[in-house]
């Protein structure tokens, strides 16, 4: 996590090209698309254990 850090700090200070900003955008896009993907299967997984307790209790 700390090399992270240090490396978009160093790519703030120097300047970017074009294809590097790209890939920077790229990643981004990137880690918010694993995120919502994330976010997604967990409220379906939830879903998906209510709906099993429900068929139970019939």
């Amino acid at each position: 996590m700390a090399y992270i850090t240090q490396l978009f700090k160093k790519l703030d200070k120097e300047k970017m090209s074009e294809q590097e900003v790209m890939h920077r955008q790229n990643d981004k896009i990137f880690v918010f698309i694993l995120v919502l993907s994330a976010v997604v299967i967990a409220i379906d997984y939830a879903l998906i254990i209510k709906f099993i307790d429900m068929i139970k209790n019939l």
